[in-house]
């Protein structure tokens, strides 16, 4: 069934569908696996409504299916086909290279300028003109972290001290994707 039969289908049930004989059909789907004769018949419906009490469920999220008239309903995410994205799709054929990285935490003591160093030279061994740094850039400053800072004093010295310290390759351009989480943290 298309998915917008489905919805209309389960718009037309909706009128007809009550909330107990949703309840029910919930409680004897998750039980035992029932044939859809055994399920109307649990419900008092017809066939046709315990299909529809089915379609409705789906469309609310329930993870029930129907195969060659058995009905079962669980509670396992059902897997899906892996995606694919094929870049052709979006860039014409084109390939692009970019740098990304995150969770710097600079101004904290276990932060490693070294590692991020060696990043960038490998980025720029690759060819790699554009770097997106993914948050966390330094490390902020909160009650329970103030004692793990090699820079305190608030945030403009964090950033001094990010300016100061960032890794800077020519032909390189970093863009820095920020939010509340440490970049906010200023006491």
């Amino acid at each position: 069934m298309k998915a917008g039969d489905l919805i209309a289908a389960a718009k037309k049930a909706a009128v007809e569908i009550t909330p107990e004989i949703e309840k029910k059909a919930k409680r004897l789907l998750r039980r035992e696996n029932m044939t859809l004769l055994m399920l109307a018949n649990d419900l008092d419906c017809s066939p046709l409504k315990a299909e529809r009490v089915i379609e409705k469920l789906k469309l609310d999220g329930y993870n029930v299916s129907l195969h060659h008239g058995e009905a079962h309903l669980s509670s396992e995410i059902p897997s899906a086909p892996p995606l694919v994205v094929n870049s052709k799709d979006f860039f014409d054929g084109k390939r692009y290279k970019f740098g990304a990285l995150g969770d710097t935490h600079l101004c904290n003591r276990h932060a490693r300028l070294d590692v991020l160093n060696a990043l960038y030279d490998i980025y720029e061994r690759e060819g790699i003109t554009r770097v997106f740094h993914t948050g966390n850039i330094v490390d902020g400053e909160c009650r329970f972290n103030k004692h793990e800072l090699i820079v305190r004093s608030g945030f403009e010295a964090q950033v001094e001290y990010l300016v100061n310290e960032y890794p800077q390759r020519k032909g390189i351009e970093t863009w820095f994707i920020t939010g509340e989480d440490h970049e906010g943290w200023v006491m």
